[in-house]
């Protein structure tokens, strides 16, 4: 997975916007929705997305888990956001930099874009600027999602990056079916 990961981030960040980026400002995870005793979480009841993997090497570790739901005004992060997205792609550029100090107006317009409140995007350490994500779906059933993130204010989009994730989703869904 890690290999294929790799190659399809430096496949869609090759543009001459992204060409001298450093490798942690622009990642690809892919996350998959676990219940909390298989992910050690509390309360173990609840269903969280949780990351399986990611490109690169100096952002690989993180604790980023969202909060799963049934229920779409529940759900937390671009990951959930994606997740009820039926399998199109999610593109959300020009996110602004979370602060505490944002108006209370522009808090909850941020927690409404990316579906994570403020004081906890603040506490994390990457703070993208532009986000694309898609639903991966595996035999017929919603398996997880796939999320691009990047520091800089938009993702390439177009049909060379979404022929690459068909690409990758045809070299890792066998891996992937057997996690």
């Amino acid at each position: 997975i890690q290999s294929c990961l790799d190659e399809f981030t430096r496949v869609v960040f090759s543009t001459r916007d992204h060409q001298n980026d450093f490798e942690y400002q622009n990642r690809v995870t892919i996350y998959r929705v676990q219940c909390g005793c298989a992910a050690m979480l509390k309360p173990p009841w609840q269903k969280w997305f949780v990351p399986i993997a990611r490109s690169g090497t100096l952002t690989k570790r993180t604790r980023s888990i969202f909060r799963f739901s049934d229920h779409p005004d529940e759900i937390e992060g671009v990951v959930g956001r994606a997740w009820c997205n039926n399998l199109r792609w999610l593109e959300l550029n020009d996110v602004p930099i979370p602060r505490l100090t944002m108006s209370e107006n522009e808090k909850q317009d941020y927690f409404n874009l990316v579906r994570v409140p403020v004081d906890k995007a603040v506490k994390m350490k990457h703070n993208a600027r532009a986000y694309s994500a898609i639903g991966i779906e595996l035999r017929g059933k919603r398996w997880g999602v796939l999320i691009l993130d990047s520091t800089k204010t938009e993702i390439p989009t177009n049909s060379k990056n979404k022929q690459a994730f068909r690409v990758f989703m045809s070299a890792i869904s066998p891996i992937l079916e057997s996690i």
